[in-house]
């Protein structure tokens, strides 16, 4: 999968309020867990500055979660 269609599909999940965890965003991407990495980092750069909410690592899941809006 390129890039442009994973980091859309990583932000369908967010704001669907999906959980996205790492090894099976991974697998299904066909993507390294450094890549999911820095496609996260622009989803949350993203999220932050027009949405004002933020991308949440949840360790015991090890998964990720968007904030609740404001």
């Amino acid at each position: 999968m390129n890039k442009t269609s994973a980091v859309l599909r990583l932000y369908d999940e967010f704001r669907q309020g999906r959980t996205v965890c790492i090894d099976e965003c991974c697998n299904s991407y066909g993507i390294s867990v450094p890549t999911f990495r820095r496609y996260l980092a622009l989803l949350r750069e993203y999220f932050m500055e027009c949405h004002a909410r933020d991308i949440i690592y949840d360790p015991m899941k090890m998964s990720y979660h968007i904030s609740r809006e404001p």
